[in-house]
């Protein structure tokens, strides 16, 4: 209050002094506003001084104010470094998602087809099949599944390779 106030007062009058002093004609208007608010300015800037052993409190204050602003700032740092890391890290996984998305299609649709087949030729246990007929769903089921393990590695293989592309991107890129 005691700032605010001193500040109101000495910007007031020095304002009027110059006013008075350059202007040819001064109105009563400006009398009117200008001397109370330098005067009310000027006793509360006088009432609302603050005392000596206060200042120390207040020096103490600001002391701890700026500990804990230096303190925030380095957190907050820290935890942009490590959002900046974060974001990089998400970067290069949706890279690599896409990368193998779009280099994998094809085997996906056709280990797709490869599992609809599986279903048609899973055995059905009837007492009416005969041995050889168990024996051969058998047989081509486990050809089935081969191919769909062997698909399965094939994608494994491309989707590494999209990651040490991406991964030698971005330390080319650093």
């Amino acid at each position: 209050m005691h700032t605010k106030a001193a500040f109101v007062f000495w910007i007031t009058l020095t304002l009027y002094i110059i006013t008075l002093f350059t202007v040819s004609y001064v109105g009563v208007y400006l009398t009117y506003v200008a001397l109370p608010v330098i005067i009310l300015s000027g006793l509360i800037m006088k009432c609302t001084k603050p005392k000596p052993e206060y200042n120390e409190v207040i020096g103490s204050a600001r002391a701890l104010i700026i500990g804990t602003s230096e303190t925030t700032t380095t957190a907050l740092g820290g935890l942009n470094s490590f959002l900046t890391e974060m974001n990089n890290s998400m970067r290069d996984f949706n890279e690599i998602t896409d990368l193998s998305q779009k280099r994998t299609e094809h085997l996906r649709k056709h280990r797709q087809q490869l599992r609809l087949k599986l279903i048609e030729i899973s055995p059905k246990y009837e007492k009416s099949q005969d041995i050889d007929t168990i024996s051969k769903n058998n047989k081509e089921r486990i050809d089935v599944e081969s191919k769909i393990l062997d698909i399965e590695n094939q994608i494994a293989t491309i989707k590494t390779a999209c990651e040490l592309e991406v991964k030698s991107r971005s330390l080319k890129g650093s």
